[in-house]
């Protein structure tokens, strides 16, 4: 699994008495260029001026971003962002082996092979322990439906680029990597984890194990897997919990295509209230006739639709949960901000 980012390459806050890294800036990609914004969805700098395909989060806070024109730039704390390397991609798509780099660093004008590729969740990124070395798998789909996978490692000195084809669907064998381009980096974890509330802390719970959500003696409020056999239950997946353990973010499988989709709901572990996160001022909770119905129909509310593999993570900015291109705000409101990065 996924570790903390060492506290050196954080600022560091007390909370509870205790030393942990301070929340990191929220940054968003969408369509006018990446973005830190403050907490009401404000851009407090722009940090690219144009779109990128992705953005990955450096140990030190910085930016490796992919411009479809132009490749990979290195967007630092301050100052412009730099061209680092192109990546090399497929010549055709029959081809079973990874076109040869550029020899030049990246240009803003050029077409870049690696185009259609793209991160499909956050473990797909990984940094070296000396932040040198980006090590990306990028996928032409969500990782169970790919045709195609091509892993690369990035000296984001020098602009080198070391790339392997993982998958192709239209090639009968793939050449072995000798080293894998991987294998250069450490796995990333999250920039900020809050501290765990205690598990007594507030009346309301939920148990996963059974897909319910109880009282503090164990009895059911309200069970999502309520008449179905326990080996076939469809019920609620937590995602996030909120600092305090107030707020969980709960998920209900609504469809399956080449992604699983699900409506989101938060859960308020004081009062047991269930609301349906969409876009705007807070909802009202689920009356209990809007709870059975949803037990029945995952989808007869509505929420914002999520696919699965969304980041979602306290953000460490009070109660705010980050959520794909939603920041949530429980209480208050569920800003449509761009997509945050984690």
């Amino acid at each position: 699994m996924s570790r903390p980012l060492r506290p050196a390459l954080a600022a560091l806050a007390l909370i509870g008495g205790a030393a942990v890294a301070a929340p990191t800036p929220l940054i968003v990609s969408r369509a006018d260029g990446v973005h830190r914004i403050n907490v009401r969805g404000q851009v407090e700098r722009t940090l690219t001026p144009w779109p990128v395909q992705w953005a990955v989060r450096l140990p030190d806070g910085s930016l490796a971003v992919h411009r479809a024109r132009g490749g990979v730039y290195h967007v630092p704390l301050a100052g412009p962002p730099r061209p680092v390397a192109r990546l090399p991609g497929l010549g055709t798509p029959e081809a079973c082996t990874v076109s040869p780099p550029p020899a030049k660093p990246a240009d803003p004008e050029a077409p870049n092979s690696a185009v259609g590729l793209d991160l499909q969740s956050p473990g797909d990124a990984r940094a070296s322990d000396d932040a040198r070395w980006l090590c990306l798998s990028l996928f032409d789909r969500n990782e169970n439906m790919a045709d195609v996978n091509v892993d690369y490692a990035i000296d984001l000195k020098t602009g080198a680029v070391e790339a392997h084809m993982g998958l192709n669907l239209q090639c009968e064998a793939l050449p072995q990597a000798a080293t894998p381009p991987r294998a250069r980096c450490a796995i990333m974890g999250p920039p900020w984890t809050p501290p765990g509330p205690p598990a007594d802390r507030w009346p309301v719970r939920f148990d996963d194990d059974s897909s319910a959500i109880t009282g503090a003696d164990g009895t059911p409020a309200l069970a999502f897997c309520a008449g179905q056999p326990a080996d076939a239950c469809d019920g609620a997946v937590s995602v996030a919990v909120s600092p305090s353990g107030r707020w969980r973010v709960l998920w209900l499988h609504t469809m399956e295509a080449d992604y699983m989709h699900f409506a989101a709901f938060a859960l308020d572990h004081k009062t047991g209230d269930l609301f349906p996160l969409r876009e705007g001022p807070w909802p009202k909770a689920l009356t209990p006739t809007e709870r059975a119905r949803v037990v029945r129909d995952h989808a007869a509310i509505e929420t914002v639709d999520v696919v699965g593999g969304t980041a979602t993570r306290a953000t460490g900015h009070g109660e705010r949960i980050a959520m794909g291109e939603y920041l949530i705000t429980p209480g208050e409101r569920v800003l449509l901000v761009g997509h945050l990065l984690p």
